[in-house]
């Protein structure tokens, strides 16, 4: 055993990778099957859009980052498997990078890259067509890049150009991660331009104007193609689940979808014990009653929990205290008929 991590510590990357593909060749043999998920199909269908370069009418119900990669897989749900698999074993060697030159600790390096290539979590997401592989590369890779580039003071504008290629990447996939443009360009006014007086505007310019102009971009394809403004038309019905917890005190304005919304709530809370995923059980009702579209459903939802939240901070800092710990409560994403053995 010793004489084994002696070699781990003499070649810790290539050992990551060795170790990290056994785990994964073990976990094919018992599980070689790609998940399928509910969400799986709306990305599916937007790379099949992409493939045939036709967006006209599509609903805007996702972003082309995802896609594009199902794209690059060929559409292949084996091929997307063994990409995912890659990019994991990807973002291992960069967990392993960032906390070695941050830290200087060798040992905890390794074990750190080691457990997060071996977790199920990590592993089955991989096995699954969900976003989470992907994005958690790219928000690795931007953390990584950010350390390489403007941490360590080694500026060079194809690093800048690297950057906002991996930021565009990251919105293109998930665009709430728009919020990191602000962080961005405040630490890059600190570091470039307090300490090195050199001028910021180039860099910015490359790392933002990408990123924006995809944003405004595709919210005007939506707006065209559905007569709503939005980067997603699922934009909507996500922010309802950050009022789930005080969604009867949404104003009366929208009294239709907000008591549809609430006796849907109060209907989980009831049977499952949870209301995370009311606004999934309730929105088609809503259309039902109201003669809207789902873009314009989403629209006005939109509009009723930014005016709910606005109208009532205190609840909402209490639903983001809940939201932040059941989201380390994250279940394993696997199929169980999906084992070769049920042992």
């Amino acid at each position: 055993m010793k004489s084994l991590w002696k070699h781990i510590l003499k070649n810790p990357e290539l050992s990551i990778v060795v170790i990290a593909t056994l785990v994964r060749l073990v976990s094919f043999i018992v599980y070689p099957e790609t998940t399928v998920f509910n969400d799986s199909e709306n990305y599916q269908d937007l790379s099949i859009r992409l493939s045939n370069l036709n967006l006209f009418g599509y609903e805007g119900y996702r972003t082309p980052g995802y896609p594009l990669l199902i794209l690059l897989s060929f559409q292949s749900t084996i091929l997307l498997s063994i990409l995912q698999h890659l990019l994991g074993i990807a973002t291992s060697l960069f967990i392993y990078n960032l906390i070695r030159k941050t830290t200087s600790q060798k040992t905890i390096a390794i074990i750190s890259a080691i457990i997060y290539a071996s977790l199920l979590h990590v592993l089955f997401y991989e096995k699954g067509i969900l976003t989470e592989t992907w994005t958690t590369f790219l928000l690795t890779w931007l953390i990584y890049q950010i350390h390489k580039s403007v941490l360590l003071r080694t500026f060079r504008p194809k690093q800048f150009g690297l950057l906002s290629f991996i930021l565009l990447l990251l919105v293109m996939t998930k665009p709430f991660f728009i919020y990191l443009l602000p962080l961005i360009i405040v630490l890059l006014i600190f570091l470039l331009g307090k300490k090195h007086k050199m001028k910021i505007a180039v860099p910015i310019s490359i790392i933002i104007i990408p990123t924006l102009l995809f944003y405004i971009g595709w919210s005007q394809l939506n707006k065209v193609n559905t007569g709503v403004y939005t980067i997603t038309t699922f934009f909507g019905i996500n922010l309802a689940q950050e009022i789930v917890g005080f969604a009867e005190k949404a104003p009366d304005e929208y009294a239709t979808i907000r008591d549809i919304y609430v006796t849907q709530i109060e209907k989980n809370n009831e049977t499952v014990g949870y209301s995370y995923y009311a606004i999934w059980d309730s929105y088609q009702e809503m259309m039902q009653a109201t003669g809207q579209t789902f873009p314009e459903l989403s629209s006005d939802l939109a509009k009723m929990s930014k005016q709910t939240i606005k109208n009532n901070p205190k609840d909402y800092s209490g639903q983001v205290v809940k939201s932040w710990v059941r989201f380390w409560d994250t279940e394993i994403y696997w199929d169980i008929s999906n084992f070769t053995s049920s042992e």
